[in-house]
């Protein structure tokens, strides 16, 4: 037996909730208004979830140095980055990082300067 619907007014249950989850590809126009904000909120519950995991997991790998490590740590950076031989590795795996698919060196030269500082303003902090 055939079903006829009014596609315009009438959403099966399963249709409409699945279109208020977080990660449906409807477009916010096409919902109703009502829907429109069960869908912020199931976003907003989820980016919520997600900051807690990011930072349950951040807080089982931070790692503390002592003063010595430290200290190692920040001579091994600056040895790397003033010496021929520790540029020239990094450029070369950015030269291939920019080979294997385009810009991704300057992604990878970016993720070194920003871990570095990162780094240095933890160590600070402790």
């Amino acid at each position: 037996m055939l079903v006829v619907r009014d596609r315009r007014t009438s959403l099966l249950e399963e249709e409409r909730i699945e279109r208020q989850q977080a990660s449906s590809k409807v477009r916010l126009s096409f919902l109703s208004p009502e829907s429109q904000k069960v869908r912020h909120e199931n976003l907003r519950k989820e980016r919520k979830n997600f900051i807690r995991i990011a930072e349950r997991i951040i807080s089982r790998t931070s790692v503390t140095v002592n003063q010595q490590q430290n200290s190692e740590l920040v001579k091994l950076v600056q040895s790397i980055e003033s010496c021929n031989g520790g540029q020239e590795g990094i450029a070369k795996v950015v030269e291939e990082a920019d080979n294997h698919k385009p810009v991704t060196g300057a992604v990878i030269r970016e993720m070194w300067q920003m871990e570095k500082e990162s780094f240095f303003k933890d160590q600070a902090k402790n």
